[in-house]
Formats: C-alpha cells, sequence, structure tokens
C-alpha cells in the first residue's frame, strides 16, 4: 500500500540523515537546524505515511522483543556494549522498553523522580525546560504531559543496580555525582541525545536481524503494540469502544489528556489497570 512505501522510504531517508547529522558537533547551529529540519520534513509526510492502526503493527515480532533482552542483559556474552557499561545501557534500554517513552525522557530523569520502594514503585516523567542544572548544548526535552508510570520488578532492579553499583564510581563516571540526573556519559555529565542514537547503531551493526530503523521509536511502537493487544484481551470480557482505548492509550504514553470518558469508565478503568500491568510485567497475560 501507498502509506507503507511512503513511511518506509521517509524511515530510510530519516536515518540517513540522522548519520550525516550526528556527524556535525552538537554545539553547532548547524546541528540544531538539521535536527529541526528533520523534524519538519517528517512532520510534513506524516498524514501520507499514517497506517491503519487497527491492522498494522509497527513494533518488534516477539521474538526480537525476547532478542533484545536477551542481548542486552549485562551477563549476556553477546552483549554488544563495552562491559563498563552494560549495567548503564540495560537501565535506560530497559527504561525504553517497559515504559514505551520518548528518547529524550529517560535523559530527564532525576534521582528525585524515582520512587521504588513500597509495593507500587513509579517514576515521574517531567518536562523541565531551560532547567538551570542541565549543562547540555542539545538539551533533551519532554514533548509530552507529565505523568507517573509504574516500575516492573526487573526495571526496578536494572535501575537499583546501575545506581547504587554503578553510577556512584568515580573511576567510571567521574562527574557523576554534580548533579542528579540518572543517567550519566562516561566522563559522568547527563547523557547526550547523541549517546542514545549511538547504542543503537551498535545493536544494529551487531545483530543485523534488527530492523535498519530500530530506535527508542520502534520500542516506543512496541508498547503500543503489546498495550493494542491487551485491550484486545480485555475487549472479549467487557463492552468494547475504540474511541475510549485510543484516548487512553495516547494518555498512557503522553500525547493527550484523557476527556470525555465517563460513561465508559468501567472500560477505562479496566484499561488502565492493563496499561499499569503491562508496564510492571512486560510479559504478562490479563
Amino acid at each position: 500500500m501507498l502509506h507503507r512505501r511512503v513511511r518506509d522510504v521517509s524511515k530510510y531517508v530519516a536515518w540517513r540523515r540522522e548519520i550525516v547529522q550526528f556527524r556535525i558537533p552538537i554545539a553547532s547551529e548547524r546541528y540544531r537546524d538539521a535536527a529541526k529540519k528533520l523534524e519538519d520534513w517528517l512532520s510534513a509526510i506524516a498524514d501520507m505515511a499514517r497506517p491503519d492502526k487497527s491492522t498494522e503493527k509497527r513494533g518488534l515480532e516477539p521474538e526480537l522483543r525476547s532478542r533484545f533482552l536477551s542481548v542486552t542483559e549485562p551477563g549476556s556474552p553477546e552483549n554488544p556494549f563495552d562491559e563498563a557499561h552494560r549495567h548503564r545501557n540495560h537501565a535506560l534500554l530497559r527504561t525504553y522498553f517497559d515504559l514505551g517513552v520518548r528518547k529524550a525522557e529517560p535523559l530527564l530523569l532525576k534521582t528525585g523522580d524515582l520512587s521504588l520502594r513500597g509495593s507500587h514503585p513509579s517514576l515521574f516523567v517531567t518536562a523541565r525546560p531551560d532547567d538551570p542544572v542541565d549543562p547540555r548544548s542539545d538539551e533533551p526535552l519532554v514533548k509530552t504531559a507529565s505523568r507517573e508510570l509504574p516500575v516492573g520488578p526487573r526495571l526496578m532492579e536494572a535501575l537499583e543496580t546501575w545506581i547504587i553499583s554503578h553510577r556512584t564510581k568515580r573511576e567510571k563516571y567521574p562527574g557523576a555525582k554534580r548533579h542528579p540526573f540518572i543517567f550519566v556519559s562516561e566522563n559522568g555529565r547527563p547523557m547526550a541525545l547523541r549517546t542514545v542514537y549511538d547504542l543503537f547503531v551498535t545493536i544494529r551493526e551487531r545483530f543485523p536481524e534488527f530492523p535498519a530503523d530500530f530506535s527508542p521509536h520502534t520500542l516506543r511502537h512496541d508498547w503500543n503494540d503489546r498495550y493494542s493487544e491487551f485491550c484486545d484481551r480485555i475487549a472479549k470480557a467487557a463492552p468494547s469502544d475504540a474511541d475510549t482505548q485510543r484516548k487512553l492509550q495516547k494518555k498512557e504514553c503522553g500525547s493527550a489528556p484523557l476527556c470525555d470518558v465517563g460513561s465508559v469508565s468501567f472500560l477505562s478503568s479496566l484499561l488502565r489497570r492493563s496499561a499499569s500491568k503491562l508496564r510492571a510485567d512486560p510479559h504478562s497475560e490479563t
């Protein structure tokens, strides 16, 4: 179909553009200009490339989901990353997979945004434009509404291991104690978007079975696919309302406020619980 062809071509062009873009120094005005032009171009063709959301999946196939989780485990013999940074990378990649967040959102997390104790561990995704403690010239931005997301046991373990046992090591991350950001670069400064890009390039190059455009956005789509599967199973046991499901799905991803669902409160409650359950245990069944 036409929209699939347009989408595939746009992904390829965006991928090639990113390769060139990341050769430009981040502090350069050329970098910001290139990033904006790429975003504008992708927005301009979005309508043409919009798929049939009721039938088309845009995330990973089940076998690739398992493969991704396996090779990114710190102790995996196939782990493609430098051993010194495997726990950091694992915690970050698991955050993308478990929560379906946007690329920039984990990079803005601070230690105070985590609440990992108690019976309902969670983290807060918070917009912080022009944060005075953020030294990054290419500051990550949260485009969506601030929200609280549940943290499952696997993600909680990954985050705690990274923060407590590795992030605090001065010989690995010398400047990490000077700021509250959770994810840091090799010099201890807050992690840049470019580092995230490099992580996914490493995975794509080492494991060609992953899509050529594999990125945090792919994992965001994958979370949406899994959420839709949850909703399909729930619909068998409760009255179905596609519009309510769509609104709740956008709210869970921070894309839009939820409104006008009072008449379907039973279904919306089920769907919200499903989203929380999916994030708390990405492999669970309803």
